[in-house]
């Protein structure tokens, strides 16, 4: 984690004029069996519900750009033994020195990923710190390391970013991570 927290401060804050990820699918909200790094977190108040596998707190996307990249998760989430989610938040929701631990409860109280296998891999982004944060869960984080989510970042997400184009770097983003995921599950 501490690589992340590093490239976070360094490359985004610096390198990223716009951030990513988001919106709502349809209602495909995770189901109450699941769990994020194997811990069920209660119900925190200010963390907004999900209402699909992308959630556009920040309204950084349009809603054919939601639906889309709603639906390369969805697909992913099926074929795959990996449950991705995308969240970006408003800076009106978080602090910036608080981004990583709330994307964390994020992830917990959502229940990303199954409890038994620690497979879930969410994805929080707020665009008005232009900051980013990839929570593994544990099981995820067996087969992508802090190292492979960095490169990811620097090389899929980030360039895209810098034309100020967040819907094609998510999308990039989202595929280098996908193949990746599927490449070193096998």
């Amino acid at each position: 984690m501490k690589v992340k927290q590093i490239f976070l401060k360094h490359t985004i804050f610096f390198n990223l004029f716009t951030l990513i990820f988001v919106t709502a699918f349809c209602q495909c909200n995770f189901a109450p069996k699941n769990h994020f790094q194997g811990k069920d977190f209660t119900n925190d108040p200010n963390i907004p519900q999900p209402t699909g596998f992308v959630n556009d707190f920040e309204n950084i996307y349009s809603k054919s750009e939601e639906i889309t990249l709603d639906s390369v998760i969805k697909d992913y989430n099926k074929r795959a033994d990996i449950q991705i989610a995308l969240a970006t938040f408003d800076s009106g929701m978080v602090k910036k020195d608080s981004f990583q631990s709330y994307t964390l409860k994020v992830a917990q109280q959502w229940r990303v990923g199954e409890k038994e296998k620690d497979n879930g891999l969410f994805i929080g982004i707020c665009k008005g710190y232009r900051i980013m944060y990839i929570q593994n869960g544990i099981g995820t984080a067996k087969i992508l390391s802090d190292a492979a989510t960095k490169s990811i970042i620097d090389t899929a997400f980030i360039p895209e970013f810098k034309k100020n184009n967040v819907y094609a770097g998510t999308l990039k983003g989202m595929e280098a991570l996908m193949i990746t995921l599927s490449a070193k599950k096998h």
